[in-house]
């Protein structure tokens, strides 16, 4: 017989967030290996927004029922919600207007607290109706494993309850992120989150990461447990027809960024200002440059551009589809793609880091933070992705002037051939979601 296994997640097909990519991902390839397996994910509602790319022929043979909110919960709590958000992030809401005045700093304090508040409340309503599904419709020894991910409180509650009422036999914990994150948290916040991690560490039988460099942020109690599974890419996505391949040669040295800028936490500054220096000596053009930006964001990328004078080079793309979001990079000549490490974060790699292995378009990697030698940079070197910049380098001006020589090279390169060649070596494939979803079978096998 096939092994079972049950995914609770509050991330899955066909929604367009990068968090139901990874999950989506490796049920496709568990399905390819003759597992059976049976999803529970929420409702959709009516704000949500859909990508059908990622409904491929195994996601739409497995039993995926669709769980919602209690009535009382959207009544009381969604609607309201989704009207006052008006499809913007919640951190965007959250950010909107803020400046370091007091009275401001004490709003977004409040905000983040009831944020916090709400999504407690929202997570267990949902835990609840899923194992009230779950009572109905199976039985003791049903299931094999139980995989769920997080950010999904729900559905990493709800698996425990599977696994200690026996309808499954191993609990897998997945964090595509760490709870305890400490960046734009409060103190209580983070302590209150480290110790819902513990429990959730404290009860899992198998315990999976996205990156190495996030151990540290797991209790060393339960480091035993850890097992490193990164995100990835699939190369199915470029053999859709929605995506076209083709792109008209010319000189103009097109970068692109898509995703969240969170509120200005990711800071493209290193890359303006190296931009600025070069166009001031004259060795590039600035009409022979663009920047294409898709997200909800433009507003922050264009402040931060303005302050170089560079909004000149900006063309804003706005809120697009995963689809139209890999269109985009395929269509570009590089990839900036932003992200951040701390002593207190580390280990932090964006999903959009995987996309670019997709599209293999060179990568202009920049981390923010404080902390040098980052997990983010040795996985672009590790692969021949592109070039990478640490704001914390230890060698800063020796690393800044690498900037901007890689920035003079493939400016020229463009200039000359029209296109840019990558040079993306064997590594790539540690990141194919077909070798991913093999790792994880040999962690279930062990």
């Amino acid at each position: 017989m096939n092994k079972k296994i049950l995914v609770i997640t509050t991330g899955f097909a066909p929604e367009n967030r990068i968090g139901a990519v990874r999950i989506t991902k490796i049920v496709k390839y568990l399905v390819r290996l003759k597992y059976d397996v049976t999803v529970i994910s929420p409702e959709l509602n009516e704000i949500a927004a859909l990508d059908y790319s990622l409904m491929n022929e195994e996601i739409k043979s497995i039993d995926n029922p669709r769980i919602g909110q209690s009535n009382w919960f959207k009544k009381v709590f969604l609607k309201r919600r989704n009207v006052l958000l008006k499809k913007q992030s919640a951190f965007n809401y959250m950010n909107s207007g803020h400046n370091d005045s007091k009275f401001s700093l004490f709003k977004s304090f409040i905000y983040l607290h009831l944020q916090f508040i709400y999504h407690i409340i929202l997570n267990l309503d949902w835990k609840k109706n899923v194992l009230v599904f779950i009572k109905k419709n199976y039985s003791e020894g049903e299931f094999d494993y139980v995989f769920s991910s997080y950010p999904s409180l729900g559905g990493i509650w709800a698996a425990n309850r599977v696994r200690k009422n026996k309808v499954a036999a191993v609990y897998v914990a997945d964090f595509r992120d760490p709870i305890n994150y400490e960046s734009n948290s409060s103190w209580l916040k983070i302590k209150i989150n480290t110790l819902l991690q513990d429990r959730i560490l404290s009860q899992a039988d198998l315990v999976t990461t996205i990156s190495k460099d996030l151990f540290k942020k797991f209790n060393p109690k339960y480091q035993h447990k850890l097992n490193y599974l990164p995100n990835g890419y699939d190369i199915d996505d470029l053999d859709t027809d929605f995506i076209n391949t083709s792109k008209q040669l010319d000189d103009t040295l097109v970068f692109c960024y898509v995703g969240s800028l969170y509120g200005g936490t990711r800071k493209l500054h290193s890359f303006f200002k190296a931009l600025r220096e070069l166009i001031a000596s004259g060795s590039i053009e600035i009409k022979h440059i663009k920047l294409i930006y898709a997200g909800k964001e433009f507003n922050e990328l264009y402040k931060q551009a303005s302050s170089f004078k560079l909004e000149a080079i900006l063309e804003d793309r706005g809120s697009v589809s995963r689809l139209e979001s890999i269109q985009i990079q395929n269509s570009s000549d590089i990839i900036i793609v932003v992200t951040w490490n701390t002593e207190k974060d580390q280990g932090i790699l964006t999903g959009k880091l995987f996309e670019c292995f997709l599209t293999q378009k060179t990568i202009l990697g920049i981390v923010n933070g404080t902390v040098p030698n980052s997990e983010f940079k040795n996985i672009i070197e590790n692969v021949d992705g592109g070039f990478a910049f640490e704001d914390a380098s230890v060698a800063f001006e020796k690393d800044f002037k690498e900037l901007t020589s890689f920035l003079v090279e493939k400016y020229k390169e463009k200039k000359e051939h029209g296109t840019l060649k990558n040079n993306y070596n064997k590594n790539l494939e540690n990141f194919n979601y077909k070798n991913i979803t093999n790792k994880l079978v040999s962690y279930f096998n062990n």
